[in-house]
Formats: C-alpha cells, structure tokens, sequence
C-alpha cells in the first residue's frame, strides 16, 4: 500500500468523492483555459473600461502564457524529429541509388568484358565430316 493511500485512511472526511481522475483534471483545466481566452478575447475588444485585474485571471494569465510556450515547444520538436527522420531517409535513398548505380556500372564492364574475349566458335557436327 503506498503512503498517499494510508495518509487517506486515516483522514475521517476522506471519501471517494474528494478524489479527482486525471481525465475529469484535465478536462477542467481545459474549460478553464478555454473560457479564460474567451475572457480575454471579450476585454481585448472593450478597451478603454477599467477592468479589475483579479488575482485568478493572473494566474490564469500565466499558466495560458507557460502552456501555450509548452505548446509551441512540442510542436518544435515534433517538427525536428519529422525533419530527422525525413534527412535519415533522403541520406539512405542517395545511399541506394549510389550502390545501384555502381552494381549497374559493374554488370555494363562484365557484359563488354564478357564480348570482347573470344568465345571459340563452334562448328557444327555435319562440316567436321
């Protein structure tokens, strides 16, 4: 049993309802961001008001700002992992054809090499009697 689980036990207002699944946290931290856009997007065109600056839309302001710079930063990496990836595979593309154009080059000087020794005619049974 892990030390969270027994801290829980002994609590006596601890019950299941308190407790909060990574789906439902997330789900919430996106309406709350989406909703804190929406507010921003409402005040950005009502300049001119005196708006009171509460210490949630701060926080907010800040944890937007940190998820969208997150954001961006995935996107970075996942746009240098692609172009990697895609660099591997034009270098091992060149690679192939490279090792094509040489086999092709060594089966042309075989073939000429192969013409130009002379092969012993052969006669046909009838003109040797």
């Amino acid at each position: 049993m892990d030390s969270e689980t027994s801290k829980r036990r002994t609590l006596k207002d601890f019950s299941k309802k308190d407790t909060i699944s990574g789906k439902s946290a997330q789900a919430r931290f996106n309406t709350l961001v989406a909703s804190h856009r929406k507010f921003d997007r409402k005040s950005e065109g009502a300049w001119g008001i005196d708006q009171r600056y509460a210490e949630k839309r701060q926080l907010l302001d800040d944890l937007v700002s940190q998820f969208d710079e997150h954001e961006r930063d995935e996107g970075r990496c996942i746009r240098e992992r692609k172009d990697k990836l895609a660099a591997e595979e034009n270098a091992g593309k060149v690679m192939r054809d490279a090792g094509l154009k040489r086999m092709k080059e060594r089966k042309k000087k075989a073939r000429t090499k192969l013409m130009r020794t002379k092969v012993p005619s052969v006669t046909s049974p009838a003109s040797l009697t």
